[in-house]
C-alpha cells in the first residue's frame, strides 16, 4: 500500500539554501510515518556546483512487510517542479536518495504572457510575450518592444470597443501581482502589406 500526501510550502521568495531548508521541514512534517527528509545543495566553495538538489530520507525502514519503503515525488502542472529541478511526472527514490534531474530554478517567472481579445491571432490570444529573465525578486518588470512591425498583432475587427486583458505564465496560470499596478501602452497603426520575400538565385 502507498499513501499520497500533499506538501504545502509557505509563499515567498527563496534562494536555494532557504528553499531546501523550508522544503525539508515541510516534507518531514507532512510524512504519515515519521520519515525524515533532508535536502542538500552543493557548496560551490568546496565542491562542483551541479545546481541540483539531492533529497535523502531516513526512518523509512519501519513499515510492515508488503509496504514500499522508498518514497516517490509526484509533480503535476500546478506544482513547484521547476523550482526543485524536476519535470512533471513521478520520480522514485533509490536507496533512500533522489537527485533532481535538472538544475533548480529560483528566478522569478521567465516568461510573462499578456493575453487580450483585442488581437486576432487565430490560434491564441497572446498580445505580447515578455521575457523576464534578469529581474531581481521583489522588483518591477519593465518591457519595451523594439520591433513594432515584427511583433505586431492583427487587430480584431469587430464592432466592440471593449476588450479584456490578463497576465499569465507560460502554463496559462494567472499571475498574482501582489498589489502591484500594471501600466502598458498599445500602438494601433495601419501598415502597408509586405509580400513574402522570395529567394533570388544569383548567377
Amino acid at each position: 500500500m502507498s499513501d499520497i500526501i500533499s506538501v504545502s510550502i509557505p509563499p515567498g521568495n527563496y534562494n536555494a539554501l532557504t528553499f531546501a531548508t523550508v522544503l525539508s521541514r515541510a516534507m518531514t512534517t507532512a510524512s504519515l510515518h515519521s520519515w525524515v527528509y533532508q535536502i542538500s545543495f552543493p557548496n560551490g566553495y568546496v565542491q562542483a556546483n551541479t545546481g541540483k538538489f539531492t533529497i535523502t530520507v531516513t526512518g523509512n525502514g519501519n513499515l510492515p512487510p508488503g509496504n514500499a519503503n522508498q518514497p516517490s515525488l509526484i509533480f503535476d502542472t500546478n506544482s513547484v517542479y521547476e523550482q526543485m529541478g524536476f519535470t512533471q511526472g513521478t520520480f522514485a527514490f533509490t536507496s533512500n536518495s533522489l537527485e533532481s534531474p535538472n538544475v533548480i530554478c529560483m528566478v522569478p517567472e521567465t516568461n510573462i504572457l499578456i493575453h487580450s481579445d483585442i488581437c486576432d491571432n487565430g490560434s491564441d490570444d497572446v498580445l505580447e510575450t515578455v521575457y523576464y529573465n534578469n529581474n531581481q525578486p521583489l522588483s518591477n518588470a519593465t518591457f519595451q518592444c523594439n520591433d513594432v512591425l515584427n511583433w505586431s498583432k492583427k487587430l480584431r475587427t469587430n464592432q466592440s470597443n471593449t476588450y479584456t486583458f490578463s497576465i499569465t505564465d507560460e502554463h496559462n496560470f494567472e499571475l498574482n501581482l501582489n498589489g502591484r499596478n500594471v501600466l502598458f501602452s498599445i500602438i494601433l497603426f495601419r501598415g502597408a502589406y509586405l509580400p513574402p520575400m522570395t529567394p533570388q538565385n544569383s548567377h
